[in-house]
C-alpha cells in the first residue's frame, strides 16, 4: 500500500507533530480506494483513439488530468499526514473523513472541466450567464474541503490531552487548524459575494479570493516564526520514527 510505503520512507524531512501511526486503518483503506476510483474516473473518461489525428488531440488532455491529478493527490496527502499523526479513529473522524471522500467524488468531473476551461481543450467553455453558478460551485468546493479538514484538526486539538499532545504540538495542531478555518472562511466569504454582487464588480471578489490567499501564506510565515522563537532549542521529530 502506498500509505506503508510513505509511513516507512527512510528520509531526512522532520515533522512538529509526532506520528503516532504509521499502520493504515480501515477507514483509510477504504479512502485509498475512494481516491483512486476518483484519479480511475478521470482517466476512463477519455476515449481510445483510433489513429493518429485523435491520438494527438488526445495528448492535449494530458495538462487537465494533470491539473486534476495534482489536486485530487494534495488532498490525499493531507489527509495522510492527519491520520499519520494523531492515528486518530473516533466517530467525529469517521464521519468528517466520510463527507471528505464524498466531496472529493463529486468534484471529479467538475475538476476535470475546470481544467480542461483552464488550458482551452476544444469543447470545454463556460457561458457567460454561468460563471456566477460555476465559481460559486467551486469555491464551494473548496470551502467544503477546507472545513472539513478544519473539523478534524479542531476535533484532534480537543482530544489533546486523550493524544497525550506536548506543548509544541499542540501549538503545531492550532496552526493547521487555524490555516484551514482562514482558508474556509476565505472561499465561503468570495462565494456569497459572487452571488450577490453585479458582474461589474466580481474583479473585487477575484481581488478578496486572492488577498485571502495571500493572507493565508503570511499567517503561515508569520506561525513559522513564532514557533521557531517559542521553541527554537527542541529537537524536531523524524516522521518515520514517531510512530509508536
Amino acid at each position: 500500500m502506498i500509505r506503508n510505503g510513505f509511513a516507512k520512507l527512510k528520509t531526512s524531512a522532520k515533522d512538529k507533530i509526532k506520528w503516532r501511526s504509521h499502520e493504515p486503518k480501515r477507514i483509510e483503506a477504504f479512502s485509498d480506494g475512494a481516491f483512486a476510483f476518483a484519479i480511475s474516473l478521470i482517466i476512463f473518461s477519455l476515449d481510445v483513439p483510433k489513429n493518429s489525428h485523435e491520438l494527438l488531440k488526445s495528448m492535449k488532455g494530458t495538462l487537465p488530468f494533470l491539473g486534476c491529478f495534482v489536486l485530487v493527490f494534495r488532498i490525499w496527502y493531507e489527509q495522510y499526514r492527519f491520520f499519520r499523526r494523531y492515528g486518530m479513529n473516533d466517530i467525529v473522524t469517521i464521519f468528517l473523513n466520510g463527507f471528505l471522500i464524498f466531496l472529493v467524488l463529486v468534484y471529479v468531473y467538475p475538476l476535470k472541466f475546470l481544467w480542461s476551461t483552464v488550458f482551452l481543450i476544444e469543447g470545454y467553455m463556460i457561458s457567460e450567464a454561468d460563471v456566477v453558478p460555476v465559481m460559486f460551485l467551486f469555491l464551494g468546493g473548496a470551502s467544503g474541503l477546507a472545513a472539513l479538514f478544519t473539523g478534524m484538526y479542531f476535533n484532534a486539538y480537543l482530544k489533546r490531552d486523550e493524544l497525550k499532545l506536548l506543548p509544541h504540538e499542540i501549538f503545531e495542531t492550532k496552526t493547521y487548524l487555524f490555516g484551514y478555518l482562514s482558508a474556509t472562511l476565505t472561499g465561503t466569504v468570495t462565494a456569497i459575494l459572487f452571488g450577490i454582487v453585479k458582474h461589474d464588480y466580481m474583479v473585487y471578489c477575484v481581488g478578496m479570493l486572492y488577498a485571502g490567499i495571500i493572507g493565508t501564506f503570511i499567517f503561515a510565515k508569520v506561525r513559522k516564526k513564532m514557533f521557531r522563537k517559542k521553541f527554537a532549542n527542541l529537537p524536531m521529530i523524524e516522521p518515520h520514527l514517531g510512530a509508536e
